[in-house]
C-alpha cells in the first residue's frame, strides 16, 4: 500500500492498540506476490462493483469460488465438446476417404464357363447370367466390369452386356450366349454417397 488515508484502531484488553483496518484509495493498493492463504467458505472478499464504484462491498468467498468453479467447468465442457466434435469430424472424413479409396479399387474376378445359367425370361435380349460374389457389394452400389484382353474375344462372341446389376453380396453379368470358356478381368464398385 503506497499511502494510507486513515487507520481504524481498537484497544485490546491488555491495553495495547491494534490496527484493525487501514483505509486507503484503491489506486494506492499495489499488487502483491505474497502467498495468499486458501479462502474458507465463510471468508469475506472485498469488491467494488462497476455499477457502484463509490462503495466497497463484501461477498462470501463461497459465492466467489462457485462463480470461478462454474466458469472453469463451463470452459472444460466447451473444450471437451470441441474435441469430441473434431474427433467425430476426423473419423467421418477418414471413413469417407477410405470408402472413396475402396470404391476406386479394382478387384480381379474369374467366371467359369459352368457358372452361367439361363434366365427364366430373357431381359433385353440377354438369356444367360453369372455372378461375381463380393460381400461388400450392396444393391445401391454401382459396378463396372472389364474383361482381360486374353478372353476378350470369348466375351465378344458371347455378346456380354455392357451393363451389370448389383445386389447384396454380388454383381450379376448378362450374356446372349454362353461363353465357350472362362472369363476373367477386373471389376470396380462405386459406393453410394451418403450425406
Amino acid at each position: 500500500m503506497k499511502e494510507k488515508k486513515a487507520v481504524l484502531k481498537e484497544k485490546l484488553e491488555n491495553g495495547e492498540t491494534a490496527i484493525v483496518l487501514p483505509v486507503t484509495a484503491l489506486k494506492c493498493v499495489e499488487p502483491t506476490t505474497d502467498e495468499v492463504p486458501e479462502l474458507a467458505e465463510d471468508d469475506l472478499v472485498p469488491i467494488v462493483q462497476a455499477s457502484d464504484s463509490a462503495h466497497l462491498k463484501a461477498i462470501k468467498a463461497s459465492a466467489l469460488l462457485k462463480d470461478v468453479s462454474d466458469t472453469i467447468n463451463a470452459a472444460k465442457k466447451a473444450v471437451e465438446t470441441a474435441v469430441t466434435e473434431a474427433k467425430q469430424a476426423a473419423e467421418k472424413a477418414q471413413k469417407a476417404a477410405s470408402e472413396a479409396e475402396s470404391s476406386c479399387e479394382k478387384k480381379p474376378f474369374t467366371i467359369s464357363a459352368e457358372s452361367w445359367s439361363q434366365l427364366g425370361a430373357p431381359r433385353g435380349g440377354y438369356q444367360y447370367s453369372a455372378e461375381i460374389t463380393d460381400e461388400t457389394v450392396t444393391a445401391t452400389d454401382s459396378a463396372s466390369v472389364d474383361f482381360g484382353i486374353d478372353c476378350y474375344d470369348v466375351a465378344v462372341k458371347a455378346e456380354i452386356a455392357g451393363a451389370v446389376e448389383t445386389a447384396e453380396g454380388k454383381i450379376t453379368v448378362f450374356a446372349k450366349n454362353t461363353p465357350e470358356s472362362a472369363l476373367s478381368g477386373v471389376y470396380a464398385v462405386e459406393k453410394e454417397v451418403k450425406t
